[in-house]
This record gives C-alpha cells, structure tokens and sequence, in this order.
C-alpha cells in the first residue's frame, strides 16, 4: 500500500507541474491510467522493472525529456516518433539491441544516451537527427563509429 500511495502522489504531482517522476517503483509495466494527466513535458521512469516503452508512449504529444535508464527494456516503440518536440532522450543501462527507425523523426532532440545496452551500431536513425550535440552509446558492443557521424554538424560530444 505505500507504494501506492507514492505512486498516486507522483501521479497528482505529476498532473499540477507536468513533471512526472515514476522512478523507483518496481514498475513492470507501463501505468496505463495517463490519459488522467494534463500535460507532461518531463516523464522519469528511472530504476524499475519496464521491459519496454509501449505504444502509450505516443500519447504525450508535448514531452520535452524522456528518462528510463536502469530498467529491463528489450524494445521501444515506433509511437516514439511522435514525440517531436522531445529534446532528451536516455535509456541507459537496458537490454536494448536496437531503437525504431521512427526515432528519426526526432528533429529536436539534442542529447540522446543509450550507454550500457546491447547496441553492436549506431542506429542509423541517428543520422537524421541534425540538432543532436550530444551522443553516448559508450559500453556497447560497437567495433566502429560509423563515417556519417561527422555529418551531424552540432554534434560536440559523441562517446563510443
């Protein structure tokens, strides 16, 4: 029962600042009562037990940061090409072998982390991502980094 509450809390917090942080609740899935939230630019789904970022993704239209570092993720899904007006995005330290190829429809995003997971290359949708300044995909199994990085003229941190 404290769990719940904490989760509810989050929830209100969450729906007055637009702010939601669902770190640390043992989450196995991904809640599915958001539609009773407003507007969330910010969503934390930092240190639970998420295999993947369901389809529901899509529905926060306005999300600027996505956090979901230190979970189980094996997939995300392609209803992440939706969120346009995403500036961050981190997944670090999941199971993930690779993103959708929607996520190049992420003109905005300007830092994208996916260190410690199972990547063995950059995700060619990266490529179409010309606002990105910062890339780490550090302590994956990536041989070598792809020529067309150079291409991302903003780019001013990249880490293998």
């Amino acid at each position: 029962t404290r769990a719940i509450c904490r989760y509810l809390q989050r929830m209100h917090t969450g729906n007055s600042n637009g702010k939601l942080d669902l770190s640390n609740l043992s989450l196995r899935t991904f809640p599915d009562d958001y539609a009773r939230l407003g507007v969330v630019s910010t969503l934390s789904l930092k240190q639970n037990s998420l295999r993947g970022i369901p389809d529901d993704i899509g529905h926060f239209k306005v999300l600027r940061e996505l956090a979901a570092p230190n979970n189980e993720l094996i997939a995300v899904s392609s209803e992440i090409g939706l969120l346009t007006m995403l500036t961050s995005l981190n997944l670090d330290n999941n199971l993930l072998a690779g993103v959708p190829s929607t996520l190049s429809n992420l003109h905005s995003l300007t830092k994208i982390s996916l260190m410690d997971n199972q990547f063995v290359e950059v995700p060619a949708a990266i490529r179409q991502l010309t606002r990105l300044k910062y890339l780490n995909m550090d302590n994956n199994h990536i041989p070598l980094i792809p020529n067309w990085i150079g291409e991302l003229d903003r780019l001013e941190e990249v880490l293998p």
